[in-house]
């Protein structure tokens, strides 16, 4: 990551690509070796061969809130293991696990609190929000994560937005077979 951002800083036009996909593209020209030339001679030919085109790190305020975010998600997930762990323990034990919960509940509070001040701040991320004002289930953690981790949001159309989060059905065909559309892929979150 900080390489990519050195790049991106320098001007030098850069990709970030799936590691995945290029793996399975050496593999599609029958290159099942990996040394750090073969590495390089496949990414340069992928590429080419797939016009990649180049882009940019988020900015460094959409990095920090996904950081606070994902730090809110590891701290909500502590909170269910100490509730998880509160049942089965006797009762002076449940006295420190409350203690700490009640610890967790105010880091996540201040965090919360924290993150709905930065996108009032921001005109931008705030004229986002306003496009899901009236949609039920929409609170306050799902739209920081849509302004932090969907910067696309607002540019894309709908078709486009829910093939990139992996909510657009996709089709499974082949010659005369007909298989059901699923819903698959996108880019995570956490």
């Amino acid at each position: 990551m900080s390489l990519w951002q050195a790049l991106c800083a320098a001007d030098i036009p850069t990709a970030r690509i799936n590691p995945k996909r290029a793996r399975d593209f050496a593999r599609a020209l029958g290159l099942l070796a990996k040394t750090d030339r073969i590495d390089a001679h496949v990414l340069a030919r992928f590429g080419a061969t797939l016009s990649i085109e180049p882009n940019r790190p988020k900015g460094k305020d959409l990095q920090e809130m996904e950081a606070w975010l994902v730090r809110r998600h590891q701290l909500v997930e502590m909170r269910v293991a100490e509730q998880n762990r509160r049942r089965l323990a006797p009762k002076n034990v449940q006295k420190r696990i409350d203690l700490h919960l009640r610890q967790l509940q105010r880091e996540i509070d201040r965090i919360d609190k924290d993150l709905a001040e930065r996108i009032q701040k921001n005109s931008l991320w705030y004229q986002k929000l306003a496009l899901l004002d009236g949609l039920k289930g929409i609170g306050a953690n799902t739209r920081a994560w849509l302004i932090a981790a969907l910067p696309e949001l607002g540019q894309l159309n709908r078709r486009q937005i829910a093939a990139l989060v992996g909510l657009a059905p996709m089709a499974h065909e082949s010659g005369s077979y007909k298989g059901r559309r699923r819903i698959y892929g996108g880019c995570s979150a956490v």
